[in-house]
């Protein structure tokens, strides 16, 4: 005999196991509506709607430079087009 003992199983924590695979998946997003872009955050890319890559941040005149790395575009997007993060 040990100092430590083993417990023995209980059925109140076997019957606590929840199986989430048994639950469906929501797709609570709206197809007809695109993304709302975030200011500071990279946007898709309007050629190709490829993921964006932000260049640079023009604070003086509120803009961001972003590019594509698919397709090479460059674009420039606005503060007032976005929305502000907090």
């Amino acid at each position: 005999m040990g100092i430590f003992r083993r417990r023995e199983r209980t059925e109140v924590a076997e019957a606590a196991v929840v199986d989430v695979r048994a639950e469906t998946e929501l797709d609570l997003r709206d197809e007809s509506t695109p993304p709302v872009a975030v200011w500071g955050m990279p946007s898709r890319c309007p050629a190709c709607g490829d993921f964006g890559y932000l260049d640079r941040i023009d604070v003086v005149n509120d803009l961001m430079f972003q590019h594509c790395p698919t397709c090479w575009h460059k674009w420039e997007t606005h503060r007032s087009e976005t929305t502000s993060s907090a």
